[in-house]
C-alpha cells in the first residue's frame, strides 16, 4: 500500500522488477552464507546490565547482604538481595591499591528488568541521591600496601522507595561521571506465595540434560488479574550478565501463574568452575610452590588439566569473592596479603588452541575485557600460563577463548557441581513506568 501511494512503482519495467528480484535473492543468500560461515551455535539471548569496567586500581569487589541467609554458602557469597522496607541491608567492600585512601562517592539507579535506567533518583530514593565513603582504613602488617573501604546501605542518609532491579555506582568525590566501578543488586517486595522447581530435559545438540527452572507465583492481592503485566527470569550460580526470562505466564488454579523458560533457553550442562582455595600461602595440593621474597609474593599454582580435572568441592560460591573464611590473619579485610598468582592450564590436546586464551573469575567480576589476563603458550611445557594479582581468599575461575560472546569454558571435562537457581519475578508498573522486583527466591540443583 506505501508502494501505491507513493506512485514510484509505476515507472519500473518488469524487467527492472526481475532485476531487483534477482538482487534481493542474491542478498538473501549471501546472507545465509556469511551466517553459515561463522558456525555459531544458536544460543539464548542472555540479559546483562550495562556496567562501567573496574579502574584498574580497584580490587577484590563485593556486594553481599550482612546477614548469613543460607548456611552452606558464605554470607559474601550470597546474591545481593534485600527487602524493600525492611531493615535488611548489604554491605560494599573494595580494596584501593594505595597506601593512602581518599573520600569517594556512591551513587545508586533503579532500572528496569531490562535494566534500562529510566527513573530519576527522586521517583525510587528517599533521603539523599548520593553518599560519602568515608569509612575507609589501610591495610596493616601486608607486604603490599592497599586501601580497604566498606560501605553499609540502606542507612539514614540513603534509602529506596521502589523495588527492582539497581545498580551501584563508585565515583570520585564530586564528579558522577568519574566511574571507578558498578556492581548490580536488589530490592523485592517479597510478596506473594512463590514456589521454585526444576524439570531436566534432553535439548538437541546438548550431551546430557539441561535444567528448566519453573516458578509459580500467586500474586499480591492487588495485582490478582494482570497476568500479563508479570514476567519471570532466572540466574544460575549468581551470573546475573545471563539472565534468561519468560514472559508468557501459563495460568493455572486461578489466580497462581507459571512460568517455565523455553526449552532453546533452558541451562546447559557445564562443567564447574575450577575453584582456587587461597586462604593460606603455604603449599598445598592446589598451590605448588611461594616465593615470600618478592613484593608481592609469588604463588604458581598446580596445572589445571583439562583432560584430568580436579572434582574440586560441591558447594557454590555464586561466582563471588569469599574472603571471610580466611583464618591465618588477624583480619582478612585489611591483613590479607596480595599476590602475584601463576597460572597454567593445559588444554585437551596438550597444544596451542586457535585463538588467544583468557582468564575470567570471580576475581575481575567475570569480564574478559582488555584488563583481563590473557595466558600464553609455553612451547616447553605444552601449557598456557598466566598471572593475576589475588587477595587471600577463595575464587571461581575458568578459562575461556577471546571474544567468545556466550564465554564458554575450554574444560568441558570438568565434573558439574550443585548450582544455585534464582528465580525474579517482576511486574510492570505502568505508573511508575519501571519494573517492580515483586518476589525472589532460590534453590540449589543437582547436575
Amino acid at each position: 500500500m506505501l508502494f501505491h501511494r507513493s506512485g514510484w512503482y509505476r515507472s519500473f519495467s518488469k524487467s527492472s522488477w526481475a532485476i531487483v528480484l534477482m538482487l534481493l535473492l542474491a542478498g538473501c543468500a549471501s546472507t545465509q552464507d556469511n551466517e553459515g560461515a561463522r558456525q555459531e551455535p544458536a544460543g539464548p539471548e542472555d540479559i546483562a546490565p550495562h556496567m562501567a569496567s573496574d579502574a584498574t586500581d580497584f580490587r577484590t569487589i563485593r556486594l553481599h547482604p550482612t546477614r548469613q541467609q543460607r548456611s552452606s554458602i558464605p554470607v559474601d557469597a550470597q546474591l545481593p538481595v534485600i527487602t524493600l522496607n525492611s531493615g535488611e541491608q548489604l554491605q560494599l567492600s573494595f580494596d584501593l591499591m594505595e597506601p593512602r585512601g581518599r573520600p569517594l562517592n556512591v551513587h545508586f539507579y533503579q532500572a528496569t528488568r531490562l535494566w534500562e535506567r529510566r527513573l530519576s533518583p527522586s521517583e525510587y530514593m528517599r533521603g539523599f541521591q548520593r553518599d560519602d565513603l568515608t569509612d575507609y582504613q589501610p591495610s596493616e602488617a601486608t607486604q603490599v600496601n592497599y586501601t580497604h573501604y566498606t560501605y553499609t546501605f540502606p542507612n539514614e542518609r540513603i534509602g529506596f522507595t521502589v523495588s527492582g532491579n539497581y545498580i551501584v555506582r563508585v565515583t570520585e568525590q564530586g564528579n558522577e561521571e568519574a566511574v571507578l566501578f558498578e556492581r548490580a543488586f536488589f530490592v523485592s517486595e517479597q510478596e506473594g506465595r512463590i514456589d521454585l522447581r526444576f524439570d531436566r530435559i534432553p535439548v538437541a545438540g546438548l550431551n546430557g540434560l539441561a535444567v528448566q527452572p519453573l516458578v509459580r507465583i500467586r500474586p499480591p492481592r492487588d495485582l490478582e488479574g494482570r497476568v500479563f503485566d508479570f514476567t519471570a527470569c532466572f540466574i544460575r550460580d549468581g551470573r546475573v550478565n545471563r539472565t534468561r526470562c519468560a514472559d508468557r505466564p501459563q495460568l493455572m488454579d486461578q489466580p497462581t501463574l507459571q512460568f517455565e523458560l523455553d526449552r532453546r533457553q533452558s541451562f546447559a550442562p557445564v562443567g564447574s568452575d575450577y575453584r582456587l582455595d587461597l586462604r593460606a600461602l603455604r603449599t598445598t595440593r592446589q598451590i605448588e610452590t611461594v616465593d615470600r621474597a618478592p613484593v608481592p609474593f609469588r604463588v604458581r599454582l598446580a596445572p589445571d588439566l583439562a583432560r584430568f580435572p580436579d572434582p574440586g568441592t560441591d558447594v557454590p560460591l555464586n561466582g563471588q569473592p569469599v574472603i571471610s573464611r580466611v583464618r591465618d590473619v588477624p583480619s582478612p579485610e585489611t591483613n590479607g596479603e596480595y599476590v602475584q598468582a601463576t597460572f597454567q592450564y593445559v588444554p585437551p590436546e596438550e597444544e596451542p588452541i586457535n585463538g588467544d586464551v583468557v582468564l575470567v573469575g570471580s576475581f575481575n567480576n567475570w569480564t574478559a575485557n582488555d584488563q583481563a589476563p590473557t595466558l600464553t603458550w609455553d612451547a616447553a611445557a605444552d601449557r598456557y600460563v598466566g598471572v593475576a594479582t589475588l587477595k587471600q581468599g577463595e575464587y571461581e575461575y575458568r578459562y575461556v577463548r577471546a571474544g567468545d560472546r556466550q564465554m564458554r569454558s575450554l574444560a568441558e571435562g570438568l565434573p558439574p557441581q550443585r548450582s544455585q537457581y534464582t528465580a525474579f519475578i517482576y511486574y510492570r508498573d505502568p505508573q511508575r513506568n519501571t519494573d517492580r522486583l515483586i518476589a525472589v527466591t532460590d534453590d540449589l540443583a543437582r547436575p
